[in-house]
């Protein structure tokens, strides 16, 4: 585990988890299809696919726009399956790992006291 950013230790880490969430999020969707958070959800992991698309390096702007964590701990149960519970923690993780952006050696090497002495 690479400290904040979970389970991400290389941008190879980062797109498989980013593959596994939009697939979570599709089945989730398909049970609540009216909820304005998972809609909001849904369309935050396509943008991150698409700012990274085939390599590509998100701009500073870019890799700051994103919330989805943040709607989902506000507005999202845990609890209701096991699949929405493993969404619910994965979603931080590539929020973090985004909005950094981080080398594969840095985000193997990441601690949470790196990220803490970081905002110093």
């Amino acid at each position: 585990m690479a400290g904040v950013y979970g389970d991400i230790d290389s941008r190879a880490d980062f797109f498989q988890l980013l593959d596994e969430c939009i697939q979570l999020h599709g089945r989730i969707l398909s049970s609540s299809p009216q909820s304005f958070a998972l809609q909001s959800i849904g369309n935050q992991l396509a943008a991150m696919r698409r700012i990274t698309d085939q390599g590509r390096t998100p701009t500073d702007d870019e890799r700051t726009r994103f919330n989805m964590g943040l709607i989902a701990a506000r507005e999202l149960e845990p609890a209701d399956t096991d699949e929405m519970s493993k969404l619910l923690k994965q979603l931080p993780m590539l929020e973090s790992y985004i909005e950094d952006w981080p080398t594969d050696e840095v985000a193997a090497n990441a601690t949470d006291d790196d990220w803490w002495e970081s905002d110093t």
